[in-house]
């Protein structure tokens, strides 16, 4: 009970004379005696003071005179023996037995003309009750049955049915305070243990939850990755290190913001960064940023955003990862610049073979300098491997201008229609060769703005992509037409198709999808990227439906009149 007597000794929200109250009640077992003594020892005082006023002729009765000294030598026990202390086990049963007997000499000495008197036994009872509970309450059952009893018979000479009732209601109100008492005192009890218990669980829970929290900003810390966590209100509720570094880099001294696009000059915007777009509920993946001013030295920042929902569905927030890819990114510009400079170098000597071979071809046809059958096979193949190399050079320094953006177009006015016909005828040889039926449905299309040799450079793409990927047997279909303001070319296969993974990554440099790579179909990689890129560059869009075994089918829509500078 001194878990409760230290609750009651600073008491929230109650009154100050409620808690002098329930401290005085409850330091039976851990404060002094003295102070459960002196409630009663207030009432007899007053008892006393009243006589001395109403009927003086009353204290002079011994048994008054020695209820008063039995009442003040409790108070000298309480105050001054040596066992005062609740650890002596017995002292609180010696005090409230001396207080029984001053009650019933009380009541003898003045005749049971003041029976209300007995009502003083709730004082000594109702400290058993609470000190020693069920035993404590048949003790003091026991002794008020006895203050009753005893001055009753001591002068009374007939047990009247007045007399009766005295001696059973003074009882019965005694018992049911102290059963109250006991009942009060063990549920109370009951409660602080649960309290304890509970309150023991809650710093269990507190030091367990400290601990973790404790763990996970070591790993926070520990990782080179920068991280934000946002609840669902938008608030940021956790950063590490590193990204604080990071977001460090987009204020320099110079006070403006200094956060780029993925082109490394294009300001981007606080709605498009990624903790706004996190609290906006959106995900993203692979979100490239570059954080610091283009004069100095940028880092490279890759975002990721994963939403965080618990298991009910409910989104809880979102995780913001920051990846540093500044290697990365600076290894892949030297890549393609090294490949630009390359296929540059390339270009000239291939072209001079390319030329020297061509004339060795005439000279041939014309019989001015006949070669043998194995030579002039041999002089084919060289031509064919040559212009392979010079398609493949063209095709990686078409793809460099693309990604330093210095791809431009020379436009003059002409039909999509026109330019696919003749890619058609040209491409016929190679179809009918590799048994493979072409079907051209080509409507034609209105006059606009268009690059003739990129254009001719996509659809010849298109077309060598279903002639490469369909198997003999298979049929192509080109066709052109009109959609609202737009031309559109669409070119078909029923050939071997790619599966959905695939599709999404079709657009990616040196991707080759995995049907391709299973039936060793020679490529780069790179004719669909160069596709989309000039497509985009004269506005328009470039689509692929595909089915693993089913065909290919690639869509490019031109706008007319609606050309990229």
């Amino acid at each position: 009970m001194s878990g409760l007597a230290t609750v009651v000794g600073d008491p929230p929200g109650i009154s100050r004379w409620s808690a002098a109250l329930a401290s005085m009640v409850v330091r039976s077992s851990g404060g002094s005696l003295l102070t459960l003594q002196i409630p009663l020892t207030l009432v007899v005082g007053l008892v006393v003071a009243l006589f001395a006023v109403a009927a003086s002729q009353i204290l002079v009765h011994p048994a008054i005179v020695l209820s008063v000294l039995l009442i003040l030598g409790g108070c000298a026990y309480a105050r001054w023996a040596p066992a005062r202390r609740i650890g002596s086990r017995w002292a609180p049963v010696v005090i409230c037995l001396v207080d029984f007997a001053a009650i019933g000499l009380l009541r003898y000495g003045t005749h049971l003309e003041f029976g209300i008197l007995g009502v003083l036994s709730v004082f000594p009872a109702a400290w058993l009750a609470h000190t020693y509970l069920w035993r404590g309450a048949a003790l003091a059952g026991a002794a008020t049955v006895a203050v009753t009893v005893v001055p009753e018979l001591a002068t009374s000479t007939a047990l009247t049915v007045h007399v009766g009732v005295r001696l059973i209601l003074l009882p019965l109100i005694v018992a049911a305070v102290i059963v109250a008492v006991v009942v009060i005192t063990e549920h109370t009890a009951f409660q602080e243990r649960e309290l304890q218990r509970e309150h023991a669980r809650l710093d269990a829970a507190l030091t367990e939850s400290e601990s973790t929290s404790l763990l996970l900003d070591a790993m926070l810390e520990s990782l080179d990755t920068g991280l934000l966590a946002i609840d669902s209100s938008g608030e940021t509720i956790r950063m590490n290190t590193t990204t604080r570094e990071l977001y460090d880099l987009t204020l320099p001294s110079t006070g403006a913001r200094a956060v780029f696009a993925a082109d490394r000059t294009s300001p981007l915007s606080r709605e498009l960064m990624p903790a706004a777009l996190a609290r906006r509920g959106e995900q993203a993946t692979g979100r490239l940023m570059w954080f610091g001013l283009p004069s100095g030295r940028q880092r490279a920042i890759s975002a990721n955003i994963v939403r965080i929902v618990d298991s009910a569905g409910v989104d809880r927030g979102a995780l913001v990862a920051h990846h540093d890819v500044t290697e990365l990114m600076e290894a892949i510009e030297s890549k393609d610049r090294f490949v630009g400079t390359v296929s540059h170098e390339l270009r000239t000597p291939l072209t001079s073979i390319m030329g020297y071979l061509e004339l060795i071809a005439e000279d041939d046809s014309a019989g001015d300098h006949p070669l043998s059958p194995e030579t002039r096979e041999y002089v084919s193949i060289a031509r064919r491997n040559a212009e392979q190399l010079l398609s493949l050079v063209s095709d990686l320094l078409t793809t460099a201008q693309i990604d330093s953006g210095a791809l431009r177009l020379t436009t003059d006015e002409t039909s999509l229609s026109t330019l696919v016909s003749e890619a058609v005828e040209a491409a016929r040889p190679r179809f009918d060769e590799a048994q493979i039926r072409l079907t051209a449905n080509v409507v034609p299309t209105v006059p606009q703005e268009i690059d003739r040799r990129r254009m001719a450079q996509v659809i010849e793409n298109l077309i060598s992509n279903a002639l490469k990927y369909t198997p003999a047997g298979g049929s192509v279909t080109v066709a052109t037409s009109t959609v609202l303001d737009a031309s559109v070319l669409t070119v078909s296969d029923t050939g071997i198709g790619m599966n959905r993974a695939d599709l999404g990554k079709m657009f990616t440099k040196f991707f080759r999808a995995e049907s391709a790579r299973e039936n060793r179909i020679q490529g780069f990689g790179l004719g669909l990227v160069i596709c989309r890129a000039i497509v985009e560059a004269h506005g328009g869009k470039l689509r692929i439906d595909s089915a693993l075994g089913r065909g290919t089918k690639v869509s490019a829509v031109l706008p007319v009149g609606v050309v990229e500078d």
